[in-house]
């Protein structure tokens, strides 16, 4: 080979090279995403939602569908509220919360009785994934006992 294909060679090398960081140091990355439980497994939850950041939705506009993985570490913190039954408008961010640690069998006692959207955290990337691990989850239910 002569000089100028060896240039060229190593030229094409540092353009592909810093083309493939480029593309990687862009690419969204986020450990939240946030959705509506479709159904509660023996160690897992279906979710349809979204990638969050900060809690804004990122990616594509359309719902997703993610397996969220239990691990006997992960933190699962129930925020419920009482509705006021005065008739007048509310706003539930606005209403005392109790907050309680609880498991699966709540949150699937929880959906029998109303939707139920939650925040999930994991720890590393999870951006396009469609199984992973959750390190918290949060979610927010009216108390509907008297």
């Amino acid at each position: 080979m002569d000089n100028k294909k060896i240039l060229l060679l190593v030229v094409f090398l540092l353009v592909a090279g810093a083309g493939f960081f480029w593309f990687q140091n862009n690419k969204i990355k986020t450990n939240e995403f946030a959705g509506n439980v479709v159904s509660v497994g023996e160690n897992s939850i279906f979710v349809r939602g979204t990638f969050t950041i900060d809690k804004v939705s990122v990616g594509p506009a359309e719902l997703i569908d993610v397996e969220v993985i239990i691990s006997p570490e992960t933190q699962i913190t129930r925020e419920s509220f009482k509705i006021p039954n005065d008739g007048k408008p509310f706003n539930p961010s606005e209403l005392p919360l109790q907050i309680s640690q609880v498991g699966l069998d709540k949150i699937k006692s929880d959906t029998k009785e109303t939707t139920v959207g939650m925040i999930i955290q994991a720890s590393g990337n999870i951006y396009g994934k469609n199984k992973f691990t959750a390190s918290a989850i949060v979610y927010r239910v009216p108390d509907f006992t008297k």
